[in-house]
């Protein structure tokens, strides 16, 4: 059963619950679920951009970066969406 941080999250961001980009139940506290299929490719460019091999895992730091950065795309999307556009 998902949490209900994570459907708050979801919701927040207008996200399918089925198939989330969250994650419920890191032990690090991590949010993201670098695994899901649209992240991953996110993930792998990120690391590409920091010349960081993609054979490793990345720091808790670099982990923490990626996941501000996902916010902030998320919370762009979030602004678009609501914004009306003229047709």
């Amino acid at each position: 059963m998902m949490s209900t941080n994570i459907l708050k999250l979801n919701e927040q961001y207008g996200l399918n619950t089925g198939n989330t980009i969250f994650n419920a139940n890191n032990p690090y506290g991590f949010k993201i679920n670098i695994s899901h299929p649209k992240i991953y490719p996110l993930y792998i460019r990120f690391k590409k951009s920091k010349n960081l091999p993609l054979h490793f895992p990345i720091s808790d730091k670099q982990r923490a970066e990626f996941e501000e950065h996902i916010m902030k795309l998320l919370e762009r999307k979030k602004e678009n969406q609501l914004i009306p556009t003229c047709k």
